[in-house]
């Protein structure tokens, strides 16, 4: 594991209404199970068939969720997982989204793990995430490998999953 000590960490999971968010809810769900301090932030409470199936059994656990548009949490994390936008994104990937300095001021210090891509990679404005681990799920994807965007992709890591590598487009 590249963090052995995660259950002792104070987690922050950014999860986005697509299926990127439900893998980070179906993450934040495990880590809670196994004792870790978890608390959510999504988008909105509406989104993919899948992101909403794992927000309801996030809720019914007891997880603390809050919107992007609330006031952050009052605590410092250590340790954010970054799930809002994938490389599934159907909006306008140039887009600045929707991350507020006070919801970046409680991350400040975190190690930051991306799933699928860092969220906004692409993008030209300093809105984007920079992890220091992306776990890239599938296969690695190209835009990693531009000069411009390496450094928000801190180590890749290819999480390998079974599915039509042809049917992608990146």
């Amino acid at each position: 594991s590249d963090f052995p000590d995660i259950l002792t960490r104070k987690i922050l999971i950014f999860a986005g209404c697509g299926n990127n968010g439900a893998d980070s809810l179906c993450i934040a769900r495990k880590l809670f199970l196994a004792g870790a301090n978890v608390a959510i932030c999504i988008l909105n409470d509406n989104g993919s068939e899948l992101f909403i199936q794992h927000l309801k059994v996030c809720k019914n656990l007891g997880i603390t969720i809050k919107t992007i548009n609330d006031n952050p949490y009052d605590t410092v994390f250590d340790f954010v997982i970054d799930g809002i936008f994938g490389v599934g994104y159907k909006y306008n990937p140039q887009r600045p989204f929707p991350l507020s300095q006070r919801w970046r001021d409680v991350m400040k210090n975190a190690i930051v793990l991306a799933v699928d891509i860092p969220s906004g990679l692409g993008a030209d404005s300093e809105t984007v995430i920079r992890a220091d681990v992306t776990y890239s799920i599938g296969y690695p994807k190209t835009i990693f490998y531009k000069m411009k965007n390496r450094p928000f992709c801190g180590k890749i890591r290819n999480i390998e999953i079974s599915f039509d590598k042809t049917k992608s487009d990146s």
